[in-house]
Formats: structure tokens, C-alpha cells, sequence
């Protein structure tokens, strides 16, 4: 499934693990997500402590879709609804929540409608956005956030 992920898609899904090993969280959720494209939509991974930073730091950056103001916000309210426990080694596998394997697929469906050639970040936004309303989605709509608006700038190409 993820062969049909942009690269920029693949660190989302890295920095999503990474989150909710952190946290200790049971299962990759939708918040771990939601942090995960913040973190990398502001340029997260091409800066230490991440490993291979040096070398992220070397590709083309793309124009932020969150503002940074949106960002900050976005962080903390999710930072402040996240439950957390002892956190789980870096290199221990997880799960998906089913919450989260549905945006994959939402994501994927997104991708063929739209005539994408690959996931990008914007897809999995896009893909979460049309799941059922939840506490991820509040903060984002809270942002100014909303799925029609993520299809939008994905459609006139805005950012990539």
C-alpha cells in the first residue's frame, strides 16, 4: 500500500510512529497523525534531533500549508488531549488504530479520484478530514481547517 506514498508521505508515516512511541500509545492514531503532518509540514524532520536531518535538510523545502500561528495550535491542543504511558522503544513495531488505516484508504481513494499520481501529505489530511468527527478533526475545523479546504489547495496545486 504505501509504494503509492510520496516520500514527503512516508516521513509523515515515520514521524506518526514516532509520536505515538513516544507517547505510548497502543496503536498509531489519528492525533499521532495529525502531529505527525504538522511536524512535517513546518519542516520538522530537517532539523536535529531527527536522525538523518542533515541529509532532509538538503531537499527542496515545499511551501507550509499550516501557517505557523495554526501549527501552534494545532500542537498543543492535540498535545493536551493525548494520553500518554511509558513510552515504547523507537524499533518495537506497532499497530494502526482502524481509524487511522481508514484515512490511509480514504487517502488512496482521494489519490485515484483526484488523479494523483502518489500520496501526498495533503491527501492524508484530506483522508483523515473525511472520517467521522472526532477530537483531531475539532482542533483542525477550531484552525480553520476543513477538508474542503485541503482539496481545494490540493486541486490548484499550491502546494505540493
Amino acid at each position: 500500500m504505501f509504494d503509492e506514498f510520496s516520500d514527503r508521505a512516508k516521513r509523515v508515516l515515520f514521524l506518526t510512529r514516532l509520536y505515538a512511541g513516544r507517547r505510548g500509545a497502543p496503536a498509531l492514531e489519528p492525533n499521532d497523525l495529525v502531529v505527525a503532518l504538522v511536524q512535517e509540514d513546518q519542516g520538522e524532520l530537517a532539523r536535529p534531533p531527527f536522525p538523518g536531518a542533515a541529509v532532509m535538510a538538503g531537499l527542496k523545502p515545499s511551501r507550509p500549508y499550516f501557517s505557523a500561528k495554526a501549527a501552534s495550535e494545532i500542537l498543543l491542543a492535540i498535545e493536551r488531549v493525548s494520553t500518554k504511558a511509558k513510552a515504547i522503544p523507537d524499533t518495537a513495531d506497532m499497530q494502526m488504530s482502524p481509524t487511522l488505516s481508514r484515512t490511509f484508504q480514504n487517502a488512496l481513494a482521494l489519490r485515484e479520484k483526484l488523479g494523483q499520481k502518489q500520496v501526498q501529505p495533503l491527501l492524508l489530511l484530506a483522508g483523515f478530514l473525511s472520517e467521522q468527527p472526532c477530537e483531531a478533526c475539532e482542533i483542525l475545523k477550531q484552525a480553520g481547517i476543513t477538508r474542503e479546504a485541503v482539496l481545494e489547495a490540493i486541486t490548484t496545486g499550491e502546494y505540493s
